[in-house]
């Protein structure tokens, strides 16, 4: 997944506006005179009531520019003048305007590449069960890179049951068709289309491609033997942790299987990321999917499955206007402010739907709660979360500091959920996470034929992803819901270790296919497609939803600190959750008590044993961290005006202790005294107000701070923009985030006549009440001398 940020994570970032060479009509001063700003122009993405050929002519007549249109929903992507959004918004033919965010190219957590590797030799796809390496499936070794003891996955192989005949939808980076630099994928990828137009960008299944598409079509279907010398180091750590994983090929070789979950399953790439860039817009990953559901739904409306276009080669790959995808993995995320109702979560339940099962990775911003993306946040997605097996750890540190060094890394022996892995629950109160599968030091090749260990959830999904294609292969007229659900409903917790994780870590459990086959064959099995969560007229309280959970929210006062004792196993984490408002100047968290079940000599010998604290703001579905320590002794840390809504504080045992630690936690707060409004409004969806801020030499810093009633402790919670200009007309977008409150300090303000427009960016229907206060550089509140609008 990995991910999309606002400005304070490196996970999600906003399109801001650009500036045009134009003014508009604003708010009279205080003389009468005319306030005006630069007009800005905005790349949203426009959700229509019906139809958007109305709303399209609207966008070009006023000098706006529609970028991206849509098959199967009524949306468009569009450029528009800023000043003219909340004409939009009030038309009865726009149901939602939202900005399009850049989602961040995913990254993997770590990466090991395979140095000294002599060759590859192929597994046949047509004789994969009476090869050498068909031979090795029919003995039911523990694969290193499925591990068979988790999936199942070569109980399946050994029936014939590979993949072989569905075709699995990758929308990524690009998916790697050369046989001759990607031999793990020779056969696999079909074809592919590209979403991002630059000059000279490569193809969907170009070699050139950023390598993260084709380690997630390996996952999925990589069919490889990696010829090693013994002297290898992964040879040799594999020999001690994994040792079903290596096979003799010669003397003074090892040969090491790559195999996929669905070794003989087919791929069609559907590259959204730029070989050089660092993201997508999140208007492109809409299309890619939007996309994927046009081709399902020509197959099942008869349209034949044969090449459109292309000739089949790396640089010019089939493409298809019809095919038969019963599975699509998304391994990318981005923020969501209406989980559940983003349209990528939309359209993952179309997908579902129409006969396509959906695999998204939860996310990489564990290991605190609330923080996976969209669309691993649509109902009718399966979300899967990472795990970290003993084995693939110890053999990740063999190689990244040297033989033998992995053990005494990693001393504990049970599969933990990963520390990276990103957790539930959605702030609609679902758990967020369904099931997990190994998400560390994944074996894998690349666009440009590297062979590498890597980690992230981006590789536990496709391993499921796979794990799908099996069971449609073993059971063609299952539905796509049927494949999830049984999937969700015999995954287990069993293997998890000695410690008590909960369903928002790791959902249901690890997948088990062999049990989830079962289940598709007991005629009695039912699946109701996941409905849509209930709205009402007013944003629910994430709290409140929660409670189902078995969550409670920790409300926080000058009155008395909250006191509560932890014991923690390697890798178990306790979650609280803790109420923040507008007064919450700051939060000290202390840790009391601390103390290691095991002596000195018995604990990590690198590290000690150790607690992990870390606190992250308010957003949901966004990692910002306020605190990230490793605790060895008593401490306290402080921060100061948190965001609104609900903090979540996490302590783990770190995961690479040996034994116990426990502590007590303490949390305080202190509130503050808040400066007299200079403004105060109400405003629906893209309506705006605008202020004249008079700013005098004697003043030294300018402080905006722009609050609302739909906070981050709401579901929905609203998008209010800050944007100001200096007397010069130079615009500041440091108040257009995702932040609430929007929080903006000028230091050295230019004296004059400073402009701010308050925007109601994204309400998603309702009315909300915002205030705005000006301070100085003493804290000293600004009298507004007049304004428009509000009340």
């Amino acid at each position: 997944m990995d991910d999309r940020t606002p400005v304070r994570s490196e996970r999600f970032l906003c399109l801001l506006p650009v500036i045009l060479l134009a003014a508009c009509s604003g708010a009279a001063d205080s003389d009468g005179n005319n306030i005006t700003a630069p007009v800005t122009q905005e790349n949203v993405v426009i959700q229509c009531a019906s139809d958007c050929a109305t709303i399209q002519q609207k966008i070009t007549d006023i000098g706006g520019n529609v970028y991206q249109s849509y098959a199967n929903l009524p949306a468009i992507a569009a450029t528009v003048p800023a000043n003219i959004l909340d004409q939009l918004g009030n038309n009865s033919g726009i149901k939602r305007i939202t900005k399009d965010t850049l989602v961040a190219r995913p990254k993997p957590r770590h990466t090991v590449n395979l140095q000294n590797a002599t060759g590859a030799a192929r597994l046949s796809t047509v004789n994969l069960n009476t090869s050498v390496i068909g031979n090795y499936l029919a003995y039911l070794p523990k694969n290193y890179n499925f591990n068979n003891s988790l999936t199942g996955a070569t109980e399946l192989h050994g029936q014939d049951i590979t993949g072989q005949g569905v075709i699995v939808a990758v929308i990524d980076t690009g998916t790697a068709n050369s046989a001759d630099i990607v031999p793990a994928l020779e056969g696999t990828v079909i074809g592919g289309e590209s979403f991002v137009d630059l000059p000279g960008e490569p193809s969907a299944t170009s070699t050139l491609n950023d390598p993260h598409g084709t380690w997630v079509g390996s996952m999925i279907a990589a069919h490889l033997g990696v010829i090693a010398p013994n002297s290898e180091p992964l040879v040799q750590s594999l020999l001690i942790h994994a040792p079903d994983s290596v096979l003799p090929y010669t003397d003074t070789e090892s040969l090491i299987p790559m195999l996929g979950s669905a070794p003989e399953s087919n791929i069609y790439a559907l590259k959204v990321f730029s070989a050089e860039g660092d993201g997508a817009p999140a208007s492109v990953v809409i299309a890619a999917m939007d996309r994927v559901l046009t081709l399902k739904r020509n197959y099942n409306s008869g349209i034949p499955s044969q090449p459109v276009a292309g000739d089949g080669s790396e640089e010019d790959p089939f493409v298809y206007d019809s095919l038969n995808i019963q599975v699509v993995n998304m391994s990318l995320g981005g923020p969501t402010m209406f989980p559940a109702y983003e349209l990528e979560d939309l359209l993952a339940l179309a997908m579902l739907e129409e006969g396509i099962t959906v695999v998204s990775a939860a996310g990489n911003e564990g290991f605190a709660a609330i923080t996976g993306g969209s669309p691993g946040t649509s109902a009718g997605s399966l979300t899967v979360g990472a795990l970290n097996t003993p084995q693939h750890e110890r053999i990740l540190r063999d190689l990244q500091f040297g033989p033998g060094t992995g053990l005494a890394f990693r001393p504990d022996n049970t599969i933990q959920v990963a520390p990276f892995s990103s957790r539930g629950p959605t702030a609609d109160g679902r758990s967020g996470v369904q099931v997990m599968a190994n998400g560390f030091a994944s074996f894998v090749q690349g666009a440009d034929g590297g062979i590498s260990l890597i980690s992230g959830t981006s590789f536990s999904s496709p391993t499921t992803a796979g794990a799908a294609a099996l069971l449609w292969q073993a059971k063609p007229d299952a539905d796509a819901n049927q494949i999830r659900a049984a999937l969700i409903a015999t995954a287990s917790v069993d293997a998890l270790g000695n410690y008590q994780s909960l369903p928002i870590d790791r959902g249901e459990g690890l997948i088990n296919l062999p049990a989830a086959l079962a289940e598709l064959h007991d005629e009695n099995f039912e699946a109701d497609l996941p409905d849509l969560p209930q709205l009402s007229d007013e944003p629910s309280k994430v709290k409140r939803n929660i409670e189902p959970l078995g969550i409670d929210v920790i409300e926080l006062s000058d009155d008395g600190p909250f006191t509560t004792a932890v014991s923690l196993n390697p890798g178990e984490v306790a979650h609280f959750f803790l109420e923040s408002d507008l007064k919450t100047s700051q939060v000290t968290v202390s840790i009391r008590n601390y103390q290691a079940s095991l002596p000195a000599t018995q604990q990590n010998e690198i590290f000690g044993d150790a607690l992990l604290l870390t606190l992250i703001d308010a957003p949901t579905s966004i990692n910002g961290i306020l605190i990230d320590e490793r605790v060895g002794s008593d401490s306290q840390f402080s921060v100061t005006n948190p965001q609104s809504g609900i903090l979540r504080l996490a302590l783990m045992g770190d995961w690479t202790n040996a034994g116990n630690v426990s502590a007590t936690l303490e949390i305080n707060t202190r509130e503050r005294e808040l400066a007299n409004k200079y403004a105060a409004g109400k405003l629906r969806d893209n309506e705006s107000d605008i202020f004249e801020v008079r700013v005098n030499d004697s003043i030294s810093a300018l402080n905006f701070e722009l609050t609302w009633e739909a906070d981050w402790g709401q579901y929905p919670p609203h998008d209010i923009d800050l944007i100001l200009y200096d007397p010069d007309g130079n615009p500041n977008f440091d108040g257009a985030t995702l932040d609430i409150p929007e929080r903006v300090t000028i230091d050295n303000p230019a004296p004059g006549s400073w402009i701010a427009v308050v925007t109601g960016f994204m309400l998603h229907g309702y009315r909300d009440e915002y205030e705005l206060r000006v301070t100085d550089q003493n804290n000293n509140s600004l009298q507004r001398p007049r304004r428009r609008g509000g009340d």
